[in-house]
């Protein structure tokens, strides 16, 4: 039995249009064939300058600080900007309790306020 209404014969069209291009409807095409999600360049280039920027930023501070004379604050704001070594990176797992129980003599409105 064939549909009747105008609005069934639309979604009929399109889903043979949907069938017909193989669903790739607005992609967009891929550069030099490679796969997507597996050119990490762009975002490679993105953080890279970003950090820079971001160092960029932290030692501009640095010499304001020690402008004002505040050499302590500027020594802990360069130190922000050292690279991180990666291999002293170790990954602990995640405590099992996230928030000490709530202490038992506690007013309602104080219990209230800290279970949020």
């Amino acid at each position: 039995m064939p549909p009747r209404s105008p609005s069934r014969w639309i979604v009929l069209f399109l889903a043979a249009g949907l069938l017909a291009t193989g669903g790739d409807v607005g992609a967009q095409p891929r550069p030099n064939g490679t796969k997507r999600g597996h050119d990490v360049s762009v975002f490679r280039k993105q953080h890279l300058e970003r950090h820079e920027k971001y160092v960029a930023a932290l030692e501009a501070l640095a010499r304001e600080c020690e402008m004002k004379n505040l050499p302590d604050a500027a020594a802990k704001i360069r130190r922000l900007a050292e690279p991180v070594d990666t291999s002293e990176l170790r990954l602990a797992p995640l405590p099992r309790s996230v928030q000490p129980p709530l202490a038992a003599d506690l007013s309602p409105e104080e219990r209230q306020w800290q279970s949020q």
